[in-house]
């Protein structure tokens, strides 16, 4: 918990500090715990054009009750609707990882959903969603089950545009195959 916190204290430093990301009508909702999911599951819901997901690991199950069903059920409703989804994952010396990783691409994939993955040379531990180029949800949390029910976790949701532009040109860097339009 307490590394969870100290995340979200220095991602609201630095948005104090970052003229990418302060601009007035900004809006911040911390997102603790379960929080996550409610608010993350609202913000998909109302996507209108675009939402990109870079997670670490995002392990969804089939139990219709879990949250990352949940998740991938509003990420194929979205897709449905005409929203564009491109989920940006880690690619990792670690075969758990790995397996997690690429059965959820598969079901996204299925769903009309964009997948990439990063450099399996270096690390991308991010957990970032970027919704409509103006809603930023960053944080801690993990796409599974046990970060988003059981785990102490903190994120944050930021209403920022100039910020949502900063982020997304942050990835591209990162992911440059996922961004040729």
């Amino acid at each position: 918990m307490r590394r969870a916190f100290s995340i979200c204290l220095m991602i609201l430093f630095c948005l104090g500090c970052s003229e990418a990301a302060s601009s007035k009508g900004d809006e911040i909702q911390p997102l603790v715990n379960q929080e996550y999911i409610r608010v993350l599951q609202e913000q998909i819901d109302k996507a209108r054009q675009e939402i990109i997901i870079s997670s670490f690991l995002f392990k969804t199950s089939s139990s219709p009750t879990s949250y990352t069903h949940r998740i991938h059920a509003s990420l194929r409703n979205a897709a449905h609707r005409g929203v564009r989804i491109r989920v940006l994952l880690e690619r990792s010396d670690r075969d758990e990882i790995n397996r997690s990783n690429e059965k959820t691409a598969l079901l996204l994939k299925d769903a009309g959903i964009e997948v990439f993955y990063d450099d399996p040379n270096k690390t991308t531990h991010i957990k970032l969603v970027i919704i409509d180029r103006s809603v930023v949800i960053m944080g801690s949390h993990n796409l599974t089950e046990s970060a988003l029910r059981y785990n102490n976790e903190a994120s944050v949701l930021i209403r920022s545009q100039p910020l949502a532009l900063y982020l997304l040109n942050y990835l591209k860097a990162i992911y440059p195959g996922a961004f040729k339009e």
